[in-house]
Parts: structure tokens; C-alpha cells; sequence
């Protein structure tokens, strides 16, 4: 026989040991005793952070949803920028090329003259 599994006898009538009742082979619960002190004072700590924690995210939610916005908003923004950039791109390309078919020896002439000031930059 284990010991986890052993009973003892009760210490008498109107005595019980911790953790027992006076019923023999019935275990106090909970409910059956008084709460001690510190477990009222650890409840009401418990209880207050809960409510804190409940107060900052009720008052962090409205800034984070506005930020979050904001950030969709700048997104947005930001996206729509590239594509303008990205066209103005397309466009002075298509611009060189044309000019480029429309006066060749000029734009190989240009292309020489680049050449050598980046060269001459870069000794």
C-alpha cells in the first residue's frame, strides 16, 4: 500500500486535521474554509491587476486602431508615389529613345563626352 493512497484516522470528533473534514475520507475543499488573509489580500491584487491590464488596453485600443490607420493611410500613399515615380521613369526613358532615333550621331557624341568625364573622375 502507497502512501499517497494510505488513510489515517480522524483525531477525534470536532478535530480534523488540515486538509480533512469532519466527515471521515472527505478532503476539505476550498469552499469549506474560511479565506485566510493573505489569500483575500492576493485575491484583491489579483483582481485589481486584472482590472488594470482591462483599463490600459480599453484605453490603448483607440491611438493603436488610429495608428494602425494611419500607417494604411501612409501605405497607400507611399504606393501611390512609386507608381507616379515609376511612370515619370517610363516616360523620360521613352523620351531618350526617341530622341536618340531622331538625332543618333548627337546622342553617340554625348554618350563619348560622359564617358570620358567619368573616367577622368574616377583616376
Amino acid at each position: 500500500m502507497s502512501l499517497a493512497n494510505a488513510t489515517y484516522p480522524s483525531p477525534g470528533p470536532g478535530l480534523s486535521l488540515p486538509g480533512q473534514s469532519d466527515v471521515p475520507g472527505t478532503p476539505l475543499t476550498p469552499q469549506d474554509k474560511p479565506p485566510s488573509a493573505t489569500q483575500e489580500m492576493m485575491t484583491r491584487v489579483v483582481t485589481g491587476a486584472h482590472e488594470t491590464i482591462d483599463d490600459l488596453a480599453q484605453r490603448a485600443t483607440p491611438p493603436l486602431e488610429h495608428l494602425a490607420q494611419g500607417l494604411s493611410n501612409t501605405g497607400e500613399a507611399l504606393h501611390d508615389k512609386a507608381e507616379l515615380w515609376r511612370a515619370t521613369g517610363d516616360e523620360w526613358a521613352e523620351s531618350l529613345r526617341c530622341t536618340v532615333r531622331e538625332h543618333p550621331l548627337a546622342a553617340l557624341a554625348a554618350a563619348l563626352a560622359v564617358g570620358v568625364v567619368i573616367a577622368r573622375l574616377t583616376r
